[in-house]
């Protein structure tokens, strides 16, 4: 990735914690040290799933006044095709303004990068030998905002990469691989 910018592989692991009966334990809370941290709360903007999200919708997600909502985190969906980028760059654009921070997540690779299936079933993979034309890839949809005024805060390697049957997946194994020759 470029050096001027500040990305950051993002990994979100969402967990569901169901107390039982017998987690009646005592809490111990340190005010002396910070775990997590929450910047905002936010909104995805997938073009390819929701392709109008107007000026007057940003603003009601991100503005302050009376009746809007004050989100400050935006999620930009990464096209595989780099020719679309511009759908979502005009809400990127306005819900900075409005101060608030933006990442992005690609759903797929471009199909150019897929590894060839076996079998027809199998999920979209990135090949391994096409590692570093993704990180171009990725690199740059945030060149392409950057030189459009959008500072984009982090872009993580693949939305839900565990959950590949209808998008491009990763392995574990993968996505360490990538990260290990590709990240800096």
């Amino acid at each position: 990735f470029r050096k001027s910018a500040t990305l950051t592989a993002i990994i979100f692991l969402l967990c569901t914690y169901t107390p039982k009966a017998q987690d009646t334990g005592d809490v111990l809370i340190h005010t002396d040290s910070t775990a997590q941290s929450i910047r905002g709360f936010g909104a995805a903007f997938i073009e390819f799933w929701q392709p109008d999200l107007t000026a007057s919708n940003v603003e009601t997600a991100f503005g302050t006044g009376e009746g809007q909502l004050g989100f400050t985190i935006l999620r930009l969906g990464i096209n595989p095709n780099p020719n679309q980028w511009s759908e979502n760059l005009e809400a990127a654009q306005k819900a900075q303004e409005l101060g608030a921070l933006i990442f992005a997540s690609p759903w797929n690779a471009p199909d150019e990068l897929l590894k060839e299936k076996i079998n027809p079933g199998d999920p979209d993979t990135v090949a391994i030998d096409k590692y570093d034309e993704y990180a171009r890839h990725l690199d740059d949809f945030n060149t392409f905002m950057e030189d459009n005024g959008v500072d984009i805060y982090a872009i993580s390697i693949q939305n839900e990469p565990d959950h590949a049957s209808t998008w491009t997946g990763w392995t574990a194994e993968n996505m360490v691989k990538f990260l290990r020759e590709n990240a800096p």
